[in-house]
């Protein structure tokens, strides 16, 4: 029986099983790169997919609040032109904004400047406590706030800043220059420099002619404090901003103003930070 040459076989199976593992090796290879393109597509769909449903849920109580506060500021201004409040009890004025104020946690300021420079307004400042402010010729052009008890009970007066002159305040010159309620830009209040932005509707006689001008002011800061309570937060930045995408507030602290006025809000996340 004839031999084959020394080491034939073994060079054979050489030559044999070397590309057969190395074809194996390579699909092997192919097969984790689909898979680990493929878990990278489902991480990314699954972050797009938080992302975008934290988004719609900070957006919707960013526009809730802005129609919220809309819609007061335009009922009040329907009210004060049919009865002005120079002509109300200021007692009564006082307690229709304190009782808004009250079923409101969004509102910080509910208020009304008359065009003979009378002024009156309830405030909830940043500690969650009440309190009335009054301005006019009683007051010799200062702006007068009265904290409010516990009983709802006003007390007497407690801080006083003089020269407040309401239809020289920007939510005044907003409110007077149309026939609906519109948005200012932010702006300082004139009590604690807080940035704050109103919806500020005219009251107007049936003449037309301009009776005052009613607010329902936001606080940034609350905007951003909100923001800063949502589980999310704890891993990522929530933001809203207005339609030039410039930012109103953060749950990190409001880092860009503009105005809102005639704008939509937006919110959004870091994407990184949720994963």
């Amino acid at each position: 029986m004839a031999k084959g040459f020394p080491g034939t076989g073994g060079m054979l199976k050489r030559v044999i099983i070397l590309p057969f593992f190395l074809i194996i090796l390579a699909a092997f290879a192919m097969f984790w790169l689909v898979y680990l393109a493929g878990s990278r597509d489902a991480v990314r769909y699954a972050v797009a997919s938080v992302v975008n449903e934290v988004s719609e849920r900070v957006t919707a109580e960013g526009i809730g609040r802005i129609e919220e506060a809309s819609r007061v500021a335009a009922s009040n201004a329907a009210l004060f032109a049919l009865s002005p409040p120079s002509r109300l009890d200021e007692a009564v004025v006082m307690r229709l904004f304190l009782r808004q104020l009250s079923l409101s946690d969004n509102v910080g300021i509910f208020s009304v400047g008359t065009a003979e420079g009378e002024y009156w307004e309830a405030q909830r400042t940043a500690d969650g406590k009440l309190r009335v402010g009054r301005a006019g010729a009683s007051t010799g052009g200062a702006l007068q706030f009265h904290p409010v008890a516990l009983d709802g009970a006003i007390l007497p007066v407690s801080e006083s800043r003089p020269g407040y002159d309401p239809r020289q305040r920007p939510w005044y010159s907003t409110g007077a220059a149309g026939y609906d309620y519109a948005w200012t830009e932010p702006y300082a209040l004139y009590s604690n420099a807080d940035l704050a932005m109103a919806a500020a509707a005219p009251a107007r006689d049936a003449a037309g002619r301009l009776v005052g001008v009613t607010t329902a002011t936001l606080t940034l800061g609350s905007f951003s404090d909100r923001l800063s309570r949502f589980r999310e937060a704890s891993r990522g930045i929530f933001f809203i901003t207005d339609s030039t995408g410039r930012i109103l507030a953060s749950s990190s602290g409001p880092d860009a103003l503009l105005s809102a006025e005639g704008g939509r809000l937006f919110a959004s996340a870091h994407p990184d930070a949720l994963l």
